[in-house]
């Protein structure tokens, strides 16, 4: 069955490349292009263009502009630009302060002057620049934003942020498992469920995209919001973060002199994080590393309930030569509770005790092929288990009365096995041969194997009701599973960001999943094909790239 999934979406693929060519950023990354003209208006070809970034390793990246007085740099991170333009007879131009957003494409047009000195002019405070080339309208929220947000610094939380999104239910979406949640494009839900199952450092984020409304054919497996966040990366300069975050139990009130009344209340809780990045070499490989330690001891009229949650993050970029970059990253994390599910009716001994530990990781490498011409292949995926043992553990049956109290054990038990492996591979090129106007065309492929195992069932295999009022007990016998699922996906997708003139972008696009669920010792019982097509467009107002109409259908599937 995989050697034929792999057939499909390799066809596919090869078909769609035999029309022409592509050229477009991933996930993480954005794009910044524009024209270069004199004091007439008149295209000016050849202008060095230089761009740098302290968010973009590799140092200075050059090119001159083509027969158009166009440029384009493409796969750029999330981050603050410059860019200085340079031609014999012209003045020199830099513009500074360019805030780059991923997956976001910016016109930076410039007109350069006859040469007045060799002075340069710096250009800076213009107007916020808008994406003309997407009709998608994607979310961002920077680092910046969220550290300044008085939230509670869960990761998943930042979702409810984002205009249209309420309890994690998405445009339309059935809650928290219509959306994709997703870590540098590594897609960390549960394969089961949908709902996110890693919980990485709030510190870790650069930068959260919430794609959603016209999101492109390049995504898939959602309808209500794919949840992106962007993590942070080394540079060229020594930095670091100490970030301590503490409520003692002296500025928790009771606010109740009643010696019987037991409120819920915050016993212990602090939030540590020590975050290093620089460079091993400059402008060639740069380090990223990130630990923290949260530790939340808390009551809910009950038992206290303790939370250990130890997180480690290494990342590394290479820049192996000029036109290949490669970036790996590696996390792992634990989520530990004692006493979950404690409250006054629900003493210790009836809780479950949480264990959670996970490892993520992701591999990424960029090769640029040619001027037009860019490959993308990423290795990410996750392994860990969710596991909630009885307190008392797996002989004793658990009980509860009449009122409400629990006593004994926990009612139940519930362990969770998880894995999931993606690779996907995009190539890109940009034409401005194929019909009129320009090109970029996108093109990938991505396969999936996903693994769940999930087992329920009561502690000494029952559960027991006792009326105390009328003096008789009752019990719930046997009830329990163990299921085991083996999914495997396989997706392609053609995107098109057809730039019909200056101010007129069209969006066309296909995505193609095929689905395949499997349970050991039979044949596939989960088929699906789903075929979701794209359009939409662009319509620049006022020429000024300033305003922009935007206009979008899409079809998605969970």
């Amino acid at each position: 069955m995989r050697r034929r999934l792999l057939a499909v979406a390799t066809a596919i693929l090869v078909l769609s490349l035999i029309p022409a060519a592509v050229h477009a950023q991933s996930r993480n990354t954005g794009a910044i292009r524009g024209t270069v003209t004199d004091e007439t208006g008149g295209r000016i070809p050849g202008v060095v263009v230089e761009l740098q970034s302290p968010d973009y390793i590799g140092g200075v990246h050059a090119l001159t502009t083509d027969k158009n007085g166009t440029y384009r740099f493409t796969d750029l991170p999330p981050g603050t630009y410059t860019l200085k333009y340079s031609i014999e007879g012209y003045q020199k131009v830099q513009r500074d302060g360019i805030v780059l957003e991923a997956t976001k494409t910016l016109d930076v047009d410039i007109k350069l002057t006859a040469r007045g000195g060799e002075e340069t002019v710096v250009v800076s405070g213009q107007s916020p620049l808008v994406d003309l080339a997407s009709s998608a309208t994607p979310t961002n929220f920077s680092n910046d934003y969220l550290q300044n947000l008085p939230t509670t610094r869960f990761q998943p939380d930042i979702l409810d942020l984002a205009p249209g999104i309420n309890d994690s239910a998405a445009f339309g979406g059935g809650g928290s498992s219509a959306n994709a949640y997703q870590i540098d494009g590594v897609d960390v839900s549960d394969p089961e469920g949908g709902t996110p199952f890693a919980f990485f450092n709030f510190n870790l984020m650069k930068e959260v995209q919430l794609v959603a409304l016209g999101a492109p054919a390049e995504y898939g497996g959602f309808t209500g919001v794919v949840f992106n966040s962007v993590t942070k990366s080394g540079g060229n300069e020594f930095s670091g973060l100490i970030d301590i975050l503490n409520v003692p139990k002296s500025l928790v009130a009771k606010n109740s002199s009643d010696a019987s009344f037991a409120p819920p209340t915050q016993e212990k809780f602090y939030d540590t994080t020590a975050q290093v990045g620089g460079p091993f070499i400059k402008d060639k490989l740069w380090y990223f590393v990130s630990a923290q330690y949260l530790r939340d001891d808390s009551s809910d009229g009950g038992p206290l309930r303790t939370e250990k949650d130890p997180r480690l993050f290494a990342k590394l970029t290479w820049q192996v030569n000029p036109n290949n970059t490669f970036e790996a990253w590696g996390e792992f994390d634990r989520f530990d509770v004692t006493g979950r599910g404690g409250d006054a009716f629900t003493p210790l001994e009836a809780t479950v005790k949480e264990t959670a530990p996970e490892w993520d990781w992701n591999l990424t490498w960029r090769s640029v092929l040619s001027d037009k011409t860019t490959l993308n292949m990423a290795y990410t995926g996750w392994y860990g288990y969710y596991y909630l043992d009885p307190t008392s553990g797996y002989q004793q049956p658990g009980h509860v009365d009449d009122s409400g109290f629990a006593s004994q054990n926990s009612a139940y038990y519930y362990l969770a096995d998880r894995y999931r492996h993606v690779l996907n591979a995009t190539i890109s090129h940009y034409s401005d041969t194929f019909l009129t106007g320009k090109h970029d065309f996108k093109y990938g492929v991505e396969f999936e194997r996903s693994h769940v195992r999930s087992q329920y069932g009561y502690p000494g295999g029952a559960y027991y009701y006792d009326n105390v009022t009328y003096g008789y007990s009752y019990a719930y016998l046997g009830y329990s599973y163990d299921l085991k699922a083996v999914n495997t996906r396989a997706s392609a997708f053609v995107q098109d960001s057809w730039q019909v003139n200056d101010r007129f972008t069209i969006n066309p696009g296909i995505r193609v999943d095929v689905n395949r669920g499997s349970v050991p010792g039979s044949a596939n019982i989960f088929r699906t094909v789903p075929v979701a097509p794209r359009i939409g467009f662009t319509f620049d107002l006022t020429g000024k790239k300033t305003t922009v109409l935007k206009a979008h259908y899409g079809r998605y599937f969970e």
